[in-house]
């Protein structure tokens, strides 16, 4: 017959004592030499226990609380009274006969002692360790100090609120489980755990998201329902934000996965117990997903093939870049980092690449950039990359760059050609200017990366430069004397020739733009914008935008809104024509 073990602890305690408590390191049962023989008798090798490893009282709770999910006992309650500043803290182990029940009751009586270092209150409260018919410790807790006596008679009187948690029906329900934890602990709990899975069976399957799920056993991949391997289902989880393609990173406490689709689920690393992991997805739903464990980030990484392999050139690379000899070529690279082949495409090979930072001071500025105590990196095509000669806690942002030890990034990217860093200032948008030049951001391509530039605006005069109207994908700016479109100078126009004509339409005297792009043949004399549309027509001809309707009728030709329109004959939508006008009407 089992016999159940229980810890009951009533502790004096106002709420900031116990975050403080929650926030130290855990005590170990090592660290205490006054333990009772009986108990040393019952635990053998006491004192040998491996010491907690995780970096604070909190976090070895969460993990005691994810182990006792597991093992379906040693449930824990842990609460605190907030009208009679005091810590409800109980443990009920039913089967406390078995082989590490004692061991886990007194890991959590250590970790009671050390409240101690934050316990103000002048009368001691008491820590008891107890089963059915004994009593097996008694703790005493006082300001400074905990140590081992006789328990007075009053300690051995269970507290009302012990009786009214430990008389309920399955105890092991999850939502009981959940009430019975402080809050700042529950929340812990639960991105850590997950609670559909304890009651997932093959006739009601818990997913985890849109790409796994569990029938309580195993963890399983959708679709394909492939499994995966060794992956434990109540602690399976998600640790990054997933992006577009549901490429994440995953991990079950024990062993890391990272995801994509298109590839699986691929192994990247067991984990020690305790280790910290922090996961980020830069650039919303476009980035990919990053992740760190301990003192590795590990981070999606491209890397080209060589011999010219990178190049999209279908005559001399038939099946893109990965020949049998790129590919073993990229594969010793990627080796030779370390890394972890994904997916072998066309013109690349994915995979993912390991950088070793400062765990505990890693972080998160802005888009693509982190950093440590020591460095600054930058998430790029080739992995995280830490950026030459940058210094952490010196980045400032000047529009969309960021400046840092006297040199300029775009998402981390060193500007290509350094302008004068310590003049120039942001004009707006992606102008900028220095005490000698106006320049534009925009991007060079190597191969199939492309890179930061500042491209200068040949003659611009810096102080005189501004912009004057902002369109999608258009740009036009003066210095009186000259204009430019997107950078390029508009060659014969002056500034004051320049007018907006509707919304996205314009004209410099003597042509007509939609946005960036020129329209061929039209005359800003004759040319109309219908209704501050995408719409317009000049004579007998009509446009959407820059592109000629083929066979719309411009006499009759009406805008109904931005993008939708009619003539006598027809319907459109955007440049194409969608119905007949006698279809639409018997319609």
């Amino acid at each position: 017959m089992a016999e159940p073990l229980f810890i009951v602890a009533d502790i004096d305690l106002s709420a900031p004592a116990l975050r403080r408590w929650l926030k130290s390191a855990p005590q170990s049962v090592a660290a205490f030499d006054d333990w009772p023989e009986s108990v040393r008798l019952g635990a053998p090798g006491l004192t040998e226990l491996a010491p907690p490893v995780e970096p604070s009282v909190a976090d070895a709770l969460v993990s005691y609380c994810v182990d006792s999910f597991g093992r379906e006992d040693g449930h824990l309650h842990c609460q605190h009274d907030e009208q009679a500043h005091a810590l409800r803290f109980a443990a009920c182990f039913q089967y406390g006969d078995e082989a590490g029940a004692l061991a886990s009751a007194l890991f959590l009586c250590a970790l009671l002692r050390g409240l101690a270092q934050a316990y103000t209150a002048r009368q001691p409260s008491f820590i008891r360790l107890f089963n059915a018919d004994d009593d097996l410790v008694c703790i005493g807790i006082g300001k400074q100090s905990s140590r081992v006596l006789s328990a007075p008679a009053h300690a051995r009187v269970s507290p009302p609120w012990f009786d009214d948690w430990i008389s309920q029906d399955n105890l092991g329900d999850p939502g009981r489980l959940m009430a019975a934890l402080f809050p700042p602990l529950a929340r812990a709990l639960k991105k850590q755990l997950a609670l559909g899975a304890l009651q997932a069976s093959p006739q009601a399957p818990h997913r985890y998201d849109s790409c796994f799920w569990t029938d309580g056993e195993r963890v399983y991949r959708w679709p394909g329902d492939a499994p995966v391997q060794d992956a434990a289902p109540l602690t399976f989880r998600r640790v990054t934000p997933a992006n577009a393609m549901d490429s994440a990173f995953y991990t079950d406490g024990r062993q890391v996965w990272y995801h994509r689709p298109m590839v699986g689920a691929v192994p990247v690393q067991p984990l020690e117990p305790g280790t910290a992991m922090q996961g980020w997805r830069p650039f919303g739903s476009d980035g990919e997903p990053i992740l760190r464990c301990g003192d590795t980030v590990w981070a999606v990484a491209c890397m080209d093939y060589p011999d010219g392999g990178n190049v999209p050139d279908e005559a001399n690379y038939p099946l893109g870049g990965n020949t049998p000899a790129n590919v073993e070529r990229v594969l010793g690279g990627i080796a030779s980092q370390g890394g972890i082949p994904t997916w072998e495409k066309a013109y690349d090979y994915e995979y993912l690449r390991p950088t070793r930072v400062l765990g505990r001071s890693f972080a998160h500025l802005k888009d693509s950039l982190f950093e440590d105590g020591e460095s600054v990196y930058v998430q790029a095509a080739q992995g995280l990359l830490r950026l030459e000669d940058a210094r952490p806690g010196m980045t400032t942002d000047l529009g969309a760059l960021s400046l840092n030890n006297g040199r300029l990034f775009h998402r981390g990217q060193a500007i290509r050609r350094q302008p004068d860093a310590a003049t120039l200032r942001h004009i707006g948008h992606d102008l900028y200017a220095d005490d000698r030049r106006v320049y534009l951001l925009s991007q060079e391509m190597d191969g199939i990366h492309s890179h930061p530039v500042l491209r200068i605006l040949q003659d611009a005069d810096p102080e005189r430069f501004r912009i004057t109207h902002v369109l999608p994908n258009a740009i036009l700016g003066d210095d009186e004397q000259q204009a430019w479109l997107n950078g390029e100078p508009l060659h014969g126009v002056t500034p004051r020739a320049i007018k907006l004509m509707g919304l996205f339409f314009w004209t410099d005297g003597v042509h007509v733009y939609h946005c960036e792009k020129r329209i061929a043949q039209a005359d800003p004399a004759r040319f109309e914008v219908l209704t501050d549309s995408d719409y317009a027509r000049q004579d007998e001809a009509v446009y959407f935008r820059d592109q000629r309707i083929p066979g719309a009728d411009a006499a009759s030709f009406v805008a109904d809104d931005m993008s939708t329109a009619h003539d006598r004959l027809r319907r459109y939508l955007f440049e194409e024509p969608v119905a007949s006008q006698d279809a639409a009407t018997e319609s």
